[in-house]
């Protein structure tokens, strides 16, 4: 890591995800409103598919200079082509409106998704883990005010009659977020530039990437059955927003307002329950989150047809896309082998996504000419069928995402040293399979896998049988107990099977309790098993949550220090 302040490195990375944002959410109402104003509506999904091939190209291009080079030679680059190329669009458009909106379409398209998985990945390139797991919420923070700004920003260009003047901003923007990348990369650690891939050797196909790493194939597939029911619905509320509004300048305030709107949405889910609904649900039910949404949307919008109900579909889609399944999706993507997640990422982030804009915006096509008279049900209800067939691919996952960590594990098993056991579950896997020591496993019980299965299920049923059925929990099961202490049904269970344990891992139980960005439930319920803990280590920690910035946590930790004090004497600290 670069010697300069990493406090610098956090700014220049929440003032990047402002800026990046502000020009996400006024280049997406501004292509919208460019197009809509200069097309009818039936020749959306013509664009649509010409956009998904450009974006396909795109993908497998940036997939290729991925492994090439580092996200802190890529990024600022791509920030400042955009910007050239949108600063190309402006020039257009008082001539030859129509080309500039096509461009601005394409444009949005091939680099909406593709700049911020860039720009995300030198974050996590230049911050370390820890720092992006405490500070995360700052970088949301400064993303939603640029939400609010994106959206302002469109909002009084479209009322003062002034569309024209977006560009301008759009590439100030951009060029902004490229100085910011260019800050923002004197903090990555120095790589030889073999790290990411030998001089000259070809990246892997996108078939021998998913027959290296299966359990890619269904995330793939769920990813192209969200994105092509979302473009189905998309259509259907772009083309009630057509017909109740005209003019450029009306469609770009709308759209400016809906963006912003669940823009909003989303972060409040992100920050608020995202967690406590992987803790409730596991993997597999909050990935089901998202075509759950869909299809009730989209049926819910053939019962009540009009703008109201397709909108609210259309918002809700977005919202869960980007808050409950992003969480799960980027959880089953971490223990992807480097090499693989490199060479999948852009292809599944980008090139699914399109290919389901693709197949959505031909089968709107189809059905405009075959059906009609019905076009709109007939959308709807692909959207319904298509949001069945996710929730089927999604909780399919959950079996795969612990077959993941499991493969992931085994493969660093043997080099895993217990001094770095740092009480991840990844570890825990691999330790029940591959013990250091023969001797030190005897009489451990074999099913630890099958008990951390049941553990992170998701099902406070089967985490019950386990927490009850042993009489001392299994160590290696520590990491899977600690988040069941933000369940309402089975906390005590976990206080219970934790505190035997306490004076052992009392690192990992400070390791949570003074994470402000975990769970408040987990965080204030750690003192009660901590004040069973006569150890300097653990009033250290606890006199540390003093001054956590929760009531209830400095609240707990008084206690439990309280209680110590009580027990053993007055508290004797290094």
């Amino acid at each position: 890591m670069s010697n300069r302040d990493p406090r610098h490195a956090l700014f220049v990375a929440a003032l990047g995800a402002a800026l990046m944002m502000a020009h996400h959410v006024g280049a997406k109402s501004l292509r919208d409103a460019l197009f809509l104003s200069s097309f009818d509506v039936t020749s959306l999904p013509l664009m649509v598919i010409a956009a998904s091939g450009f974006s396909l190209i795109l993908a497998f291009g940036a997939s290729r200079v991925m492994l090439r080079f580092s996200p802190a030679v890529v990024a600022p680059r791509s920030f400042a082509v955009a910007a050239i190329l949108y600063a190309l669009a402006g020039l257009l458009l008082p001539s030859q409106p129509r080309p500039a909106a096509v461009l601005i379409f394409l444009l949005v398209a091939g680099t909406g998704s593709l700049l911020p998985s860039a720009f995300w990945s030198l974050i996590s390139e230049c911050l370390d883990p820890a720092t992006i797991r405490a500070r995360v919420g700052l970088i949301a923070a400064a993303g939603t005010a640029g939400v609010v700004s994106g959206g302002l920003l469109a909002e009084r260009a479209g009322a003062f009659g002034s569309v024209p003047t977006m560009i301008p901003l759009l590439v100030l923007l951009h060029l902004l977020c490229a100085f910011a990348s260019s800050r923002l990369a004197r903090f990555t650690p120095e790589t030889p530039p073999s790290a990411n891939s030998p001089s000259g050797s070809a990246p892997p196909p996108l078939r021998q990437v998913l027959n290296g790493a299966p359990y890619l194939l269904p995330l793939a597939l769920l990813v192209l059955t969200g994105t092509t029911a979302a473009g189905l619905i998309d259509y259907i509320f772009k083309a009630h927003s057509a017909a109740v509004w005209s003019s450029d300048g009306d469609l770009l305030r709308f759209f400016a307002v809906f963006n912003t709107g669940i823009g909003l949405l989303t972060f409040t889910l992100q920050t608020g329950v995202s967690r406590r609904l992987l803790a409730s649900l596991g993997i597999g039910g909050t990935l089901a989150t998202l075509p759950t949404a869909t299809a009730f949307g989209a049926f819910a919008a053939m019962i009540l047809p009009g703008l109201p109900a397709i909108g609210i579909a259309r918002g809700c889609e977005y919202v869960f896309r980007n808050s409950f399944f992003r969480a799960g999706y980027e959880l089953f993507s971490a223990p992807v082998p480097a090499g693989a997640k490199r060479a999948a990422r852009p292809l599944i982030d980008v090139g699914f996504d399109r290919l389901g804009d693709g197949l959505a915006a031909a089968l709107v096509r189809f059905l405009l000419f075959s059906i009609p008279a019905f076009t709109s049900q007939a959308i709807l209800t692909a959207a319904v069928l298509l949001g069945i067939a996710g929730i089927w691919l999604a909780l399919r996952l959950e079996h795969a995402y612990v077959e993941l960590l499991e493969s992931d594990l085994l493969r660093r098993a043997r080099n895993l040293e217990l001094g770095d056991f740092s009480g991840s579950i990844h570890a825990s896997i691999s330790l029940a399979r591959f013990p250091q020591d023969p001797s030190a496993s005897a009489g451990r019980p074999r099913d630890s896998v099958g008990n951390l299965r049941e553990l992170t299920s998701g099902d406070p049923g089967r985490a019950r049988r386990v927490l009850q059925s042993c009489s001392r929990l299994d160590p290696l099961l520590v990491p899977a107990v600690i988040p069941l202490l933000a369940s309402p049904h089975l906390h005590l269970l976990a206080i219970r099977a934790l505190r035997p344990l306490a004076q052992e891992h009392t690192g990992q139980l400070l390791d949570h309790l003074l994470s402000p960005s975990g769970p408040l439930s987990v965080r204030r319920r750690i003192p009660r098993i901590l004040a069973h803990c006569p150890g300097p280590r653990a009033a250290e920690g606890l006199l540390l949550g003093l001054d956590d910035p929760d009531f209830e946590v400095r609240y707990r930790c008084a206690q439990a220090l309280s209680s110590i004090a009580a027990a053993h004497g007055p508290l004797a600290l290094p």
